[in-house]
């Protein structure tokens, strides 16, 4: 009987553990992810830390147009990359690049300039990637995009 308890004790122990350890595992994780904002004047339409194109998708209507409002996507890295820029840049339905913003961790475009694109092009896609500042190593590595969000009208 004793060694029953005994057994039932460190089976318990451990299911603890592993579930401590993998709380804990995922916390870093999750605190280690880049993150980014989306803003149209000052009204946060989208925050988020995952690359999801069914997700991540934003419908402008008539009540977010400004003339004076801008639309803004911010991006944080969590750890960036010593001398690696930035890029972010929105593309249309065709993969066509319509816009490209360097160096920088924002994204801003007016809203009277967002509708005409919108208008012209129906659905735009925007994308993030980093680059080596160091244009040998830039032609030599592979770089992935990754996915923003998409912007239609409703």
């Amino acid at each position: 009987m004793r060694e029953i308890l005994m057994i039932n004790f460190a089976t318990g122990f451990m299911k603890k553990t592993v579930l401590i350890i993998f709380s804990i595992t995922l916390t870093v994780i999750t605190m280690a992810q880049d993150s980014w904002k989306v803003y149209c004047g000052n009204k946060q339409l989208l925050k988020t830390a995952t690359s999801d194109e069914s997700k991540n998708i934003i419908r402008l209507g008539g009540e977010n147009f400004g003339d004076k409002d801008a639309f803004i996507i911010h991006y944080s890295e969590k750890s960036p990359q010593k001398d690696w820029k930035r890029i972010i840049a929105v593309f249309d339905a065709k993969d066509n690049e319509l816009k490209q913003v360097e160096g920088a961790s924002s994204f801003n475009i007016p809203m009277p300039a967002l509708v005409s694109l919108l208008k012209e092009k129906g659905t735009l896609k925007f994308y993030t990637w980093a680059l080596p500042n160091d244009p040998e190593l830039a032609a030599r590595i592979r770089i992935r995009r990754i996915y923003l969000c998409t912007v239609e009208m409703k």
